[in-house]
C-alpha cells in the first residue's frame, strides 16, 4: 500500500521563501486553526507510520522525499 500524505506549510528548497511571506502566513494561520478546531493539518510520516502500526500494517517503510 501506498500513501501520500502533505504537510500544510509552504517553504522553498533553497530557502528563498521569506518566512513572513503571506503563503507562509496563511499557511500558519491555517494550521493554528485547524490545532483550535480540534485537529492537525500538519501529516507527518511519523503520524501516517502510527496510525498505520495501530491499523495493524506489518514491515512499515517510510521514505521522506
Amino acid at each position: 500500500m501506498e500513501s501520500q500524505e502533505f504537510d500544510l506549510m509552504a517553504f522553498s528548497d533553497d530557502n528563498t521563501l521569506p518566512s513572513d511571506s503571506a503563503v507562509v502566513k496563511w499557511c500558519t494561520l491555517m494550521n493554528e486553526g485547524g490545532l483550535k478546531a480540534g485537529f492537525d493539518l500538519r501529516l507527518t510520516s511519523e503520524t501516517i507510520r502510527i496510525a498505520m502500526e495501530e491499523a495493524g500494517f506489518k514491515e512499515i517503510t517510510v521514505l521522506d522525499l
